[in-house]
């Protein structure tokens, strides 16, 4: 989800409960005291926002930038 702060505009979606635009589009929300509500719409956001295409694990990503920082020379193979 992105981060709710990089909304350009607010709206009271409910008591309490306050939902974050970009753009027009419901980015993010933050909730006082209203736990129910704030598990209904955000399953709502959920619904909402798109889903990205593929996600790499957090694991591969550091393997890629150690390899990258640290070249294997051909003597060590």
């Amino acid at each position: 989800m992105p981060d709710p702060s990089s909304g350009d505009d607010t709206v009271e979606l409910a008591k309490d409960v306050t939902g974050f635009l970009r753009a027009g589009r419901l980015v993010g929300l933050a909730a006082w005291n209203r736990p129910r509500a704030m598990l209904r719409w955000m399953a709502e956001l959920e619904r909402r926002l798109p889903v990205p295409g593929r996600t790499v694990p957090a694991s591969a990503v550091r393997r890629r930038a150690l390899t990258a920082a640290h070249p294997i020379r051909q003597d060590q193979v």
